[in-house]
């Protein structure tokens, strides 16, 4: 499902746009500024043709309501689902549901209390990629959400070729895990339940299909 079908503005006739629409005419009563376009369905047309500054300036009015009014969120998702499609595109290897996860935290932080006063589609945006991130431990936002990766310190680097999709396609590679594991136990270093437990997290972390980035299999998160 797309990230504007998650969010039930695919078009403007959708229940939530027609809301939207309908609260947009109360709002420029109000508020002269957002009177750009008479109609809400005219805004995206309207924000290609103008200057970034007076594009933000309406943006940050909606930003404002959104907090607070369900429509000018409704309304302010679907002038991001753009911005929004380039972030699901960025990490599309995180899941199968990339859409419906970037729609999810699009939706969170625009009814989030704090909203931009400048820069807001860059800064919502922004925010939604690096609480992804952080969220699946990637990248820079993925240490900082994990306080023992952040500590961690890298003692020696082994570079190993990654295996191929098909576990049953390397067993050279099966191979050499067992006699890793076997040695450890020989010398003291690893009990029996010990790599019980490893072989068990790194099933674990197998099923979870995570990306394969930093944070991934048995350094993940979860």
């Amino acid at each position: 499902m797309s990230i504007e079908k998650n969010l039930d503005v695919q078009s403007i006739d959708t229940p939530l746009m027609v809301s939207a629409r309908t609260a947009w005419s109360r709002w420029v009563v109000d508020d002269p500024a957002l009177g750009v376009v008479a109609d809400l369905a005219d805004l995206q047309r309207w924000w290609r043709k103008e200057a970034p500054e007076d594009r933000d300036g309406v943006l940050a009015r909606l930003a404002a309501l959104a907090s607070d009014e369900v429509d000018a969120a409704v309304a302010l998702a679907w002038m991001l689902v753009p911005g929004a499609k380039g972030v699901a595109s960025r990490l599309r290897d995180v899941g199968a549901d990339i859409d419906g996860v970037v729609a999810s935290h699009l939706w969170m932080e625009i009814r989030g209390s704090k909203p931009p006063h400048s820069y807001v589609a860059k800064t919502i945006l922004r925010n939604v990629e690096n609480a992804i991130m952080a969220e699946h431990g990637i990248g820079d936002a993925g240490e900082r959400a994990d306080r023992m990766w952040s500590l961690a310190l890298v003692a020696d680097v082994i570079d190993v070729p990654a295996p191929d999709d098909d576990p049953d396609a390397s067993p050279e590679l099966q191979r050499v895990l067992r006699v890793l594991l076997q040695y450890l136990i020989d010398v003291g270093e690893l009990s029996i339940q010990d790599a019980h437990l490893l072989l068990t997290a790194a099933d674990y972390a197998d099923w979870l299909g995570k990306p394969m980035r930093v944070l991934a299999g048995l350094t993940a998160p979860e």
